[in-house]
């Protein structure tokens, strides 16, 4: 499991943990994590995927990579959670056809991948 922990000033703070199912929302996957770190104040969001995760193989992360840095820096992703890296990874993963996930101290949201003739989508929010 890669984590990646960007720390910038405390209203800007999450997590991405690009590991298989770590965030399914559930209490002993994404319910967990996000008790352990945003419901305490640690964190404000956290990003990740509730099911599989892309392969290196075929390119796919390098894909969302690519697309999540340039939501980051010179696109704008649709707003949906009103925070631009939560919505930048959440168009990357749906761009790509990735069960991405992002949660904030009180909602998520998640891409939901579908077959033809249903449109892919992004789900939420939630609450939790």
């Amino acid at each position: 499991m890669d984590t990646f922990l960007r720390r910038k000033p405390k209203e800007n703070v999450l997590d991405i943990i690009a590991g298989c199912s770590v965030l399914k929302p559930d209490s002993t996957n994404g319910f967990a994590w996000g008790n352990a770190t945003l419901k305490q104040g640690i964190l404000n969001g956290l990003c990740g995927y509730h099911g599989p995760a892309p392969r290196d193989e075929g390119g796919a992360s390098v894909r969302i990579a690519q697309d999540f840095t340039a939501f980051l820096t010179s696109k704008q992703p649709p707003s949906r959670t009103k925070d631009r890296v939560l919505d930048a990874w959440l168009e990357a993963n749906l761009r790509n056809k990735a069960l991405g996930i992002v949660y904030t101290s009180s909602q998520f949201w998640k891409v939901v991948v579908r077959r033809w003739p249903f449109k892919d989508k992004v789900a939420g929010p939630f609450n939790w």
